[in-house]
């Protein structure tokens, strides 16, 4: 996910404060508040559109620094993980639905592993097969050029800052479903 943030031109630091949240939070989720797997995950994957959404306005809109606007972002995220968690790790009551994602295997292949496989082909058919993915490489390529022939910058820009950090809360997920056991 990270990559198509680099295509256009821009870096990514919050990624990995965001898998931290999302594997706190999923879990958290389940054991505290008893939500279902299911919807367990898709707020989590919401919550990392929101954080996209937030990082590519920053960055977009009020013209901070991409390096910077996501640094602070990260530090942000720290402090919501461990208010969110109280600084205690969720290590008890994780369903064993939620280990089996990250423990399953498939002909003998890890299930992370095909998940990140799909996840990856996903990503290359988008950059690379999509006329939105053709607008993230001229982005990346010239702003000023892909500006000038229609292509509207800012939200292809919120775009790419989207799809990193849903790849990111994505990965948070199946690290704490591999930690989870």
């Amino acid at each position: 996910g990270l990559t198509v943030v680099l295509i256009v031109g821009e870096m990514d630091l919050s990624i990995g404060y965001n898998g931290s949240l999302a594997g706190v939070l999923v879990t958290g989720l389940m054991v505290n508040q008893g939500l279902p797997l299911p919807l367990a995950i898709l707020l989590v994957l919401g919550v990392g559109v929101i954080i996209g959404l937030v990082n590519g306005t920053i960055v977009t809109k009020i013209k901070v620094n991409s390096v910077i606007a996501t640094l602070g972002m990260g530090s942000i995220l720290v402090g919501l993980t461990f208010a969110y968690s109280t600084g205690v790790p969720i290590a008890s009551g994780v369903p064993k639905i939620f280990t089996a994602i990250a423990l399953n295997r498939v002909w003998g292949v890890p299930n992370n592993v095909i998940i990140m496989f799909v996840v990856l082909f996903l990503l290359w058919l988008l950059v690379n097969r999509t006329d939105v993915g053709q607008q993230i490489q001229a982005v990346g390529g010239n702003v000023e050029a892909a500006r000038l022939s229609g292509i509207r910058v800012d939200r292809v820009k919120i775009l790419a800052f989207i799809v990193a950090a849903v790849c990111a809360s994505l990965t948070g997920i199946l690290l704490a479903s591999l930690i989870g056991r």
